[in-house]
Formats: C-alpha cells, sequence, structure tokens
C-alpha cells in the first residue's frame, strides 16, 4: 500500500508501543525494506520480538531471543515464534528460514528446561497445513496462533488437543485465549473478538491514525 510504502511499518510499531504488546512474531513482510529497517522497527519497539526458526547465514538466530515467557496471574505463558514463506520477500538468503517442527522442538525444549511454562502459544505467520503439521509433532504446544485464512472469516479448530486459530485478514478480528487451572492442569479456550464499526476507537490510537492520514496526504499533495 501508498502507507506501508511512505513509512516501511514504523507508524504500526508506534501503535503496538501505545496498545502495549507484551511480544511479537515476524512476518515475511516485516523484511520487504530490507533487514537494516527491520532491525530499525525492532530498536523502536517497547517490546520483545522473537523467532524460533528465522536465522543469519552464520547460524545465529536473527532475533535476540529464540521463545518468551511472562506471568498472567500466577499463570506462566511461553511463546515461540515461527515465521514462512520467507522466498516471498526482498531479504531472500540474507534471513535463513529454518525447518519450522525442528525450530519449534528446540525453542520449547530451552524454554521449559529454563523457565517451565505451564502453557506454551506458538506465534506463526503459517498457513493451516503447516499449522497441523506443528500441532501434531511438537505435543507440548498448546496453542497455535497462525497467519489470516480468509478475508473475512476467522478459523478455530482442534487439533489433537491443540488449539489452532487463526483471525481475519487485515486486523478483521482477533484471536483470544482464555487459560484456566484445572485439577487436570491447564485448559486453553479460544474465542474471536470482531473489531468492526460497534469499536469505538481508543482517542490516543485515533490521534496517532489522524496525524499519519494527514501527514500522508500532505506529502502524496
Amino acid at each position: 500500500t501508498l502507507f506501508g510504502g511512505l513509512y516501511q511499518g514504523h507508524p504500526m510499531v508506534e501503535a503496538f508501543n501505545v496498545i502495549g504488546f507484551d511480544v511479537a512474531n515476524f512476518g515475511q513482510h516485516d523484511f520487504d525494506f530490507g533487514v537494516a529497517n527491520t532491525r530499525e522497527l525492532v530498536a523502536a519497539s517497547e517490546f520483545p520480538w522473537i523467532s524460533s526458526n528465522l536465522a543469519l547465514p552464520s547460524g545465529e538466530p536473527f532475533a535476540e531471543r529464540t521463545w518468551f515467557t511472562q506471568d498472567l496471574g500466577g499463570v506462566t505463558i511461553g511463546y515461540i515464534g515461527l515465521s514462512d514463506a520467507m522466498d516471498t520477500t526482498s531479504v531472500r538468503g540474507e534471513v535463513i528460514e529454518r525447518d519450522h517442527v525442528e525450530a519449534a522442538r528446540e525453542a520449547v525444549a530451552a524454554m521449559e528446561a529454563e523457565a517451565a511454562p505451564d502453557v506454551v502459544v506458538a506465534l506463526t505467520q503459517v498457513g493451516i497445513e503447516r499449522g497441523r503439521e506443528i500441532a501434531d509433532a511438537v505435543p507440548e504446544l498448546d496453542a497455535v496462533l497462525l497467519e489470516e485464512q480468509a478475508e473475512y472469516d476467522s478459523v478455530v479448530e482442534d487439533q489433537g488437543g491443540v488449539v489452532l486459530a487463526a483471525p481475519e485478514g487485515n486486523m478483521g478480528s482477533l484471536i483470544r485465549l482464555d487459560v484456566t487451572e484445572t485439577s487436570r492442569g491447564f485448559d486453553v479456550v479460544p474465542s474471536v473478538v470482531e473489531v468492526d464499526h460497534t469499536v469505538t476507537p481508543d482517542p490516543e490510537l485515533r490521534a496517532v491514525e489522524e496525524r499519519y492520514e494527514a501527514e500522508m496526504a500532505a506529502t502524496l499533495a
């Protein structure tokens, strides 16, 4: 889009900082303007970016963290990050896409050894078939959050006890996970939150939006 071409992702990070994100995973289009710009986006973020399967040609992980944990109400939630389709972006060869299953297993094992999470969520930018494969191969996962599968439909399904969920395209919905402790462990229940005309704009975010709208209009004029 014109907006993306002009600003190369930086307004999104500004908005995410206002919202107060806890952690982010890379999609391949976060690299569309080169690795240096991607690193600028990460540096501007007031939250960590993780990737379990993106690596440099040297073999070193691309991101500083391959997993992340947080405490929510006494429950430790662990996250891994998986990205796909790096051959469709401008950094082909500069950032290597490792096998998703192998990388997921390694990240989960390292996280469990160090942090012992109660619930493990994969933040991914993969399709549903790849998501099913990951869920089947890594039983330690409780949920796999996928990239959008359709423009106007959310997808939620159970894959052998692992939640698979994808929001609508263009941020038309969010996936919510409710985690409840039971006598058997922890239940993870997904639901869909629609983002439509019924949502009241946040005043601080709306001000950010209006500032960029005016600046872009002046630039293009």
